[in-house]
């Protein structure tokens, strides 16, 4: 059985094409995307964010909780703006719940 972290990377790399890298290939997709899961974080870049930008977002991200309460949210949101600004200024900044079926209903 796949957990909440695993069936989450299926997800987002089944609405979001990627490259070899694991970055997101189409242009309208997030620079950034960190999907929390009580399993751990998952995160994804797009593919012309560049790799000392993402190395620094990475140090960011691996300090983020994982969280026990979805409803929480990013702690480090500004943080994650802050250094994204370096290449571009942020437009939009979006957040939501993913949802799953139990195992049994």
């Amino acid at each position: 059985m796949l957990n909440d972290y695993q069936l989450h990377e299926i997800e987002v790399e089944a609405t979001n094409p990627v490259n070899a890298d694991g970055r997101f290939t189409k242009k309208r997709s997030a620079r950034l995307f960190i999907g929390q899961t009580k399993d751990g974080n998952v995160r994804r870049f797009r593919d012309d964010v560049p790799d000392d930008i993402i190395e620094e977002l990475n140090e960011v991200v691996d300090e983020e909780p994982t969280v026990t309460d979805l409803f929480a949210g990013l702690t480090y949101v500004e943080e994650y703006k802050r250094i994204l600004g370096k290449q571009a200024p942020v437009q939009r900044v979006s957040s939501g719940l993913g949802y799953r079926y139990p195992d049994e209903i």
